[in-house]
């Protein structure tokens, strides 16, 4: 529910939206010990929305993490690739 919570956040595209956001995917990834890449993915592309692309790379990271996802999406290599290519 805090995950779908943060993407109706997300959506309504207002970054007053995105401190709620935010606190709703890292309680998530709290209650999950971490181990929820999609919650990962999710704060990665809050962070790049906010312009932060270096701090991105950091969920983008453990969303890959083959440990808790070990089948790469595309869409999460992709995200990382222009994460780094804008930091």
């Amino acid at each position: 529910l805090l995950f779908m919570s943060a993407q109706v956040a997300l959506h309504e595209a207002q970054p007053s939206r995105h401190a709620q956001a935010l606190a709703d995917l890292q309680r998530a990834l709290t209650l999950t010990d971490q181990r929820y890449p999609e919650a990962h993915f999710a704060l990665a592309d809050l962070l790049m929305r906010d312009g932060r692309f270096a701090d991105a790379l950091v969920p983008l990271d453990k969303a890959l993490d083959p440990a808790i996802n070990p089948i790469a999406p595309a869409h999460y290599l992709n995200a990382r690739a222009y994460a780094r290519s804008r930091s």
